[in-house]
């Protein structure tokens, strides 16, 4: 880093790092979010409330990039506590706090079977009520139904699956519809009913590379269940091209591979 910069400055360098990261270019990002939040961090101590906020963005996304790059739950944990430490109770609510809750979700030392699952959606929907906000309430219905999914409770997850899609639709953002219709899409083929998972399971653009691979290898699933196996195969090829094109790992797409 050249020196210090103004918190506009840092804003924008925090915001072109998310952008950054939501088109799958994970070079030296998190060397970018460990400088930005060495520069931060003197003026947050110092009681700078708009640097506090800042820093509390830089280590949400920071704990997004780790989860998203299969690191250590607990290394995700620490920076998604971070982030709520200075965020939850110190100032408004503002709706990217979902960053952060969902990775506290994720990495919460919990078995990793159906009772951890179980404990996952008790921990989500303790923070539902934080905000009557539709798209905060859409993000924790989206993860209570995945984790009630994981965890084989397939008439709650259809619920809150079906919760979320309702609440998305009230959206004025396309990112927020898709992640819905992907988790609802996901609990319908859980709950062996692939025709309408597929119907549901998006295969637009508007989402991540990361995302829209899971997409594509949920609906290679949904036409397996539905014996399409030429329509499987497309879909798989789409799906090792987002791994070439992103430089992903193959490893869900492997994983169906040899099952066609």
């Amino acid at each position: 880093a050249s020196g210090p910069s103004s918190l506009e400055a840092l804003e924008q360098q925090c915001d072109g790092y998310v952008e950054q990261m939501d088109r799958g270019d994970g070079r030296l990002l998190e060397l970018h979010f460990l400088v930005l939040e060495a520069g931060l961090w003197p003026r947050a101590a110092a009681r700078e409330k708009p640097a506090r906020r800042l820093l509390a963005r830089a280590y949400s996304f920071h704990a997004a990039f780790l989860e998203g790059n299969g690191r250590e739950r607990e290394e995700v944990r620490a920076y998604a506590e971070r982030a709520l430490d200075l965020s939850v109770g110190r100032s408004p609510w503002e709706a990217w706090w979902s960053t952060p809750v969902h990775s506290l979700v994720w990495a919460a030392p919990a078995e990793r079977d159906a009772a951890g699952s179980r404990r996952r959606v008790a921990l989500a929907r303790r923070w539902l009520d934080l905000s009557a906000d539709a798209g905060w309430q859409s993000a924790l219905y989206r993860d209570m139904a995945e984790y009630a999914t994981a965890a084989g409770d397939t008439a709650a997850a259809l619920d809150w699956a079906g919760r979320a899609h309702v609440l998305a639709q009230d959206q004025d953002d396309p990112l927020v519809l898709h992640l819905a219709g992907h988790v609802r899409g996901r609990a319908l083929l859980a709950a062996g009913l692939p025709a309408e998972a597929l119907a549901l399971l998006p295969s637009d653009g508007h989402a991540t590379p990361h995302q829209q691979l899971w997409d594509s290898c949920y609906r290679v699933e949904a036409r397996l269940a539905l014996s399409d196996r030429s329509g499987a195969q497309e879909e798989l090829r789409h799906a090792f091209a987002l791994c070439r094109e992103h430089d992903l790992p193959t490893g869900l797409p492997g994983q169906l591979a040899r099952r066609l």
